[in-house]
């Protein structure tokens, strides 16, 4: 310690054995450990010595608190203040959501945008709160789910909307989309659930690769074969959701397989537990991997979906049985047919069948057009005629003046949406006739009953919990395939692990999204599900992003922004750590640092706090300011 301090400052060590203080051994071992930051950093080009003194104090009373030597840098989130170490990253997604969505509210987009999105966020922080035992983790959400489903049941449209399968859509934006949003972040957080994201996750590698060929060869191939399979899956995706686009997807894929060949590194320094392991060893992984995943998903989408179900559903309905039949007063007529109507002041006739479904007579005579073409019909208007040009051959085209019976279909993902019913009693169908319906009117066709709403609650919460936990378990299969944990005592570096995590966390993050967007959309077409199938799926094309900013890396992240922020440590953290480990500081074991000397830990902890924080520098001290 003594050469340390000595060695190259020029001092004379003689006062070592001059100054009487220094008789004392505990007085000259504390004047020595004092001494030595300085002196070891008193060479450093790179960064100011006050400042590197400071941090290590900052590392050394951390470590103290958590009781270990052993400076890990997938545990420095723990020095943060709750709730950041758990939800930290989560709130950070948030607020850079928020960063999006205030501008374009800004600029006139939907004002619900940003307190949707703070919905979500809140409903997903809610979800990963409840993780620990199994039966927390999946019943806690529930619990928080019922108030939501309530809100979305005592506030949504007693409707059908059209052109859009889902039980919400015409809700106010106040309280009903906030239910919305908060629905939609534990779904999020029921998707990481079933991935199975720890409080304090391990650095993680990919294992898969098999017997890897050792120097820069070896290592291009794999990072070559990665970005190869990137830029397929994009490419095969684009396909079928931008088949009008071939340039746009083929820049995708070219992007995404470029950045996957940057971020997967494939240290050969980083070993996961266990070692690597035989092709059939991975199968047999693989395979274990998906069961449990898809049992576990499908259980948790199902449930969520059943109690969506219940709650939504039977609230929504309730309120439909206690609504009066019409929506205006006046005396009741049968008609032949068996329906009911009720004329209103202005002429509309309002009529109701004895099935339950509504009918709509207007006042006056709309002017349309009757097309007819291969045994089919349909009424278009002619706005819609002149722009679609629906009459061309070998269309046959008739003019209408006369009064019409609009009513209007269930959801039909690719037909009609309204029916139209001539005088002659003849029936065509019709995609738009918005121009004809102002709000009550519109309201008024597409009513639904009881039952009906019922029904749809029904299809709604099963099939989206069906497709929610098909994609959630094969997400979670991916993501325990496509990770391992690192063994930290056999991997030499702590900066190719966290190479390494990082790179792990962004394959399983693109194959969550190439999950959730695969399955979003051949599940209706393959299964023939529901279009709510789809939605499920979609729901979780978010819960790959949210698994990086999860993971160890994502969590370091969140680390660095906060302490360097504070002036507790420097934004270049591993640079810094590397040169303190050059130059004696701290050494190496396996993947994690330790001070030279548990007593220089011990000192460094004990010395009293600044009474001014030291300021960050810009870019949170990146290079030394020093002069």
């Amino acid at each position: 310690m003594a050469r340390a301090v000595y060695g190259e400052s020029g001092n004379d060590p003689e006062e070592l054995l001059r100054r009487p203080e220094f008789a004392d051994p505990t007085a000259l071992e504390e004047y020595l450990l004092d001494a030595f930051v300085p002196a070891a950093f008193a060479g450093s080009t790179r960064w100011d010595t006050g400042r590197a003194v400071h941090w290590l104090r900052f590392l050394a009373r951390h470590l103290e608190h958590r009781d270990t030597r052993d400076l890990a840098w997938w545990e420095l989130h723990t020095a943060l203040p709750r709730p950041l170490p758990s939800l930290g990253p989560l709130l950070l997604l948030g607020l850079l959501a928020e960063a999006v969505c205030l501008p374009l509210w800004a600029l006139g987009q939907d004002p619900a945008l940003p307190a949707v999105t703070a919905a979500t966020v809140a409903g997903v922080c809610a979800g990963y709160a409840a993780r620990g035992r199994p039966r927390r983790q999946f019943l806690l959400p529930l619990v928080y789910a019922v108030p939501l489903s309530l809100a979305v049941g005592l506030t949504r449209p007693l409707s059908q909307d059209p052109y859009f399968a889902v039980p919400f859509a015409g809700m106010p934006r106040a309280l009903g989309w906030l239910a919305v949003g908060g629905l939609y972040g534990l779904v999020i957080a029921t998707g990481l659930a079933a991935v199975g994201m720890p409080a304090s996750p391990l650095p993680s590698t990919m294992p898969f690769f098999g017997r890897r060929r050792r120097g820069p060869r070896g290592r291009w191939a794999r990072r070559a074969g990665a970005g190869l399979l990137t830029a397929a899956g994009v490419l095969l995706v684009g396909a079928g959701v931008l088949p009008d686009a071939p340039l746009l997807t083929a820049l995708g894929a070219v992007v995404a397989g470029a950045v996957t060949t940057y971020f997967v590194r494939g240290e050969s320094a980083v070993v996961a537990k266990g070692g690597r392991r035989d092709p059939a060893d991975r199968t047999r992984r693989l395979g274990r991997a998906m069961v449990h995943g898809l049992a576990v998903g499908l259980l948790a989408g199902l449930t969520l979906g059943a109690v969506f179900t219940l709650a939504e559903g039977g609230t929504a309905a309730a309120r439909a049985a206690l609504r009066d039949d019409f929506p205006v007063s006046g005396p009741v007529r049968h008609a032949p047919d068996g329906s009911r109507y009720v004329d209103a002041a202005d002429g509309t006739r309002y009529g109701l069948r004895a099935h339950g479904h509504t009918y709509l007579v207007l006042p006056e005579p709309v002017h349309g057009t009757l097309v007819e073409r291969g045994g089919t019909r349909d009424f278009a208007l002619p706005a819609d005629v002149r722009d679609l040009e629906l009459c061309a051959p070998p269309a046959r085209c008739t003019a209408i003046d006369q009064r019409l019976a609009i009513s209007a279909h269930d959801y039909r993902p690719d037909g009609e949406v309204f029916t139209v019913r001539l005088t002659d009693g003849r029936d065509a169908g019709s995609y738009d006739l918005s121009p004809l319906l102002d709000r009550a009117r519109s309201e008024w066709v597409t009513r639904q009953s009881p039952g009906a709403i019922l029904r749809t609650a029904v299809v709604f919460g099963l099939a989206g919990g069906l497709g929610l936990g098909l994609v959630g378990g094969i997400a979670a299969g991916l993501h325990r395939w496509l990770g391992a944990p690192v063994d930290v005592t056999r991997s030499l570096s702590p900066s190719a692990i966290l190479g390494t995590d990082r790179g792990t966390a962004l394959a399983r993050a693109l194959f969550t999204y190439l999950a959730a967007v695969l399955a979003g959309s051949a599940l209706p077409r393959l299964l023939g599900l529901p279009d709510a199938a789809s939605i499920g799926a979609y729901a979780l094309i978010p819960t790959g992003v949210v698994t990086v900013a999860m993971s160890a890396w994502g969590r370091l992240a969140v680390a660095r922004l906060w302490l360097c922020a504070r002036g507790a440590l420097p934004w270049r953290l591993m640079a810094f750590l590397g040169e303190a480990h050059r130059l004696g500081v701290l050494r190496q074991a396996g993947a994690v640092y330790q001070f030279r000397h548990a007593r220089l830990q011990e000192r460094l902890s004990s010395s009293p706090a600044p009474a001014t924080r030291p300021r960050p520098a810009p870019g949170c001290v990146r290079r030394s300011s020093r002069p």
